[in-house]
């Protein structure tokens, strides 16, 4: 049943960030742009990069509907649970890239408002806690090893 309400909760969080990367993001950057316009030249690199940072989002969210399906006796075309998490890693580190490039740039230019600097600041702090807890699960998890036939030793 637990299984059934996180598939759920993946499902509404990937249509959640589908309506913010399609409806949302260009509404809001094209009005600020219209109540700023010195930040108009600010426009399609803000869009890109929300859409960039959400498919990143979006592939952690496929990833993890993913790994709720995997069970004890996992079949061998499923991906393995290591590979998942281990993919699950790189979209996040991909998304903490973005956060920083996004911030360096926007400092270079000058547009450090306190709002999108307290934004991203508060996104890679949260993308940077899940990649160090996926980490430490990673290297605290013993990866499971088939036993020997005992009938064919190995050559050590």
């Amino acid at each position: 049943m637990a299984r059934v309400a996180v598939r759920g909760a993946i499902v509404v969080l990937l249509a959640l960030t589908l309506w913010l990367e399609m409806w949302f993001v260009p509404d809001a950057v094209n009005r600020i742009a219209a109540t700023f316009p010195e930040v108009q030249p600010l426009t399609a690199p803000a869009i890109l990069w929300a859409v960039l940072a959400a498919t990143c989002i979006q592939a952690v969210l496929v990833i993890g509907f993913l790994l709720t399906f995997q069970s004890a006796d996992h079949r061998p075309e499923q991906m393995s649970r290591r590979t998942g998490w281990r993919a699950m890693l790189g979209c996040l580190l991909a998304f903490l890239a973005l956060v920083v490039a996004a911030l360096i740039a926007l400092t270079v230019q000058g547009y450090t408002t306190p709002g999108v600097t307290l934004l991203l600041l508060a996104a890679g702090l949260t993308a940077f806690v899940v990649i160090v807890s996926i980490v430490v699960v990673l290297g605290t998890t013993a990866t499971v090893r088939t036993p020997r036939n005992p009938r064919y030793p190995t050559l050590t």
